[in-house]
């Protein structure tokens, strides 16, 4: 079992809620429903989350091809691994042992991923059981 703190996504929690004053229609020609669209449906879902335990937990879109926005998702891995592989080739260089780092990669579908990103706080406390 691994105990560890993530950093996150944290809402501002000073500002009091927003109340929606609502005038009721007179029939239902009147009627307009509350549905807000969603505006952050654009990109493709992708993020990182670093434990204080050096393990990395990688989500991603399931399906970025249906978002079209599979480019994306290919440049934010794309850019993570040279990242990744630019210090492991200075550690080699200077004749130093690499940092070991861990990851977990999740693959979930694009509301699902939108929900783990709004809901961990910025220092969560995260247990993960490995059976």
């Amino acid at each position: 079992m691994l105990i560890g703190t993530a950093t996150g996504y944290r809402p501002d929690l000073n500002n009091p809620k927003v109340l929606m004053v609502k005038i009721a229609p007179k029939d239902t020609s009147e009627y307009t429903p509350d549905v807000v669209p969603d505006t952050t449906d654009v990109d493709a879902v992708n993020f990182i989350f670093e434990t204080n335990a050096g393990i990395q937990l990688y989500f991603y879109e399931s399906n970025p091809r249906e978002s079209a926005d599979g480019l994306k998702q290919f440049k934010f891995d794309f850019r993570d691994r040279v990242q990744t592989g630019f210090t492991l080739l200075k550690s080699a260089l200077r004749f130093k042992k690499p940092k070991y780092q861990p990851e977990i990669r999740i693959k979930l579908n694009k509301r699902d991923a939108k929900i783990i990103y709004r809901a961990l706080p910025e220092n969560a406390s995260i247990v993960l059981k490995i059976k």
